[in-house]
Order: C-alpha cells, then structure tokens, then sequence
C-alpha cells in the first residue's frame, strides 16, 4: 500500500492574553491546520516550516516553536481508487503579532480562532486531537 507524510504547524498568536489559533479553510471543503508533503532531504519541521510560508506568507523568522510538542496522526484516504496510508506530524509555534497572511490558492479562507471555536470550526476529529493535545501541553507549561 503506498504511503504518503506530511508535516504541518498548529500555530497561535496572543492578543488581550488570550490564544489565537490558525484554522484554513481548503478549496477542498474542509478547515485544517497548514499541512504538506515532506520533500526529499526536509526534515519534518523543516517541511512544516516551508508550508507555513508558501501557504499563509508568514516567515518562518517569527515563529517560536513550543519545543517538545510533536504529535502524529494517521489515516487513509484513496488517491486515483487506491487506498494510501498517510501520517502527519504538528509541530506546536506561536507567531509574533497578528502577521498579515497572504493566502495560496489551495485556501479559501484563514481564521483565528480561540481553542473551543477553532477546535469546533475544524472538520476531522484528528485534527481536533492535535488542538487539544497542543491545548494541553501549552497549559501544563503555565
């Protein structure tokens, strides 16, 4: 069976102390995370990093990666009828101010969110798991 991986950031922002998360809504119908394939010689944070800019135009400079969150998720989706296993791999960073995005053509519409309106505007239950585990890890750090 082929396998695919991407790798992509849950990423927040602060405004009034309260945590902005990033949720994109895709020509394909659903809202995610920012999320691509890992090219070959990219690590997956690296591949996140790339994503991140071509997808939203924010520079990977103002990113501040929440160090020791990584969390993975799986599923299987069909490409041309056959089944293809894919995993993904989030990264956790917060971005500096309220940078202006500039979106690709694979998005419709980009949004911040905070944690229970981004967790409930996301489509896949996945996704909602790695919102709240990212949730939780940025808690028990204070």
């Amino acid at each position: 069976m082929p396998q695919e991986k991407s790798s992509g950031i849950l990423l927040y922002r602060l405004e009034a102390g309260e945590r902005l998360f990033l949720v994109l809504h895709y020509g394909a119908g659903h809202w995610s995370f920012c999320k691509g394939h890992v090219e070959a010689g990219e690590t997956e944070r690296q591949t996140a990093l790339r994503e991140l800019t071509e997808e939203t135009g924010i520079p990977a400079s103002s990113l501040h990666f929440d160090e020791g969150f990584r969390e993975e998720i799986a599923y299987f989706f069909k490409k041309l009828g056959a089944p293809v296993h894919k995993t993904v791999a989030f990264f956790l960073a917060q971005v500096d101010g309220n940078p202006k995005l500039a979106l690709s053509r694979e998005h419709t519409e980009a949004v911040w969110l905070p944690f229970e309106e981004a967790s409930a505007r996301l489509t896949y239950d996945s996704d909602r798991k790695v919102m709240v585990s990212g949730q939780a890890f940025l808690k028990s750090r204070g």
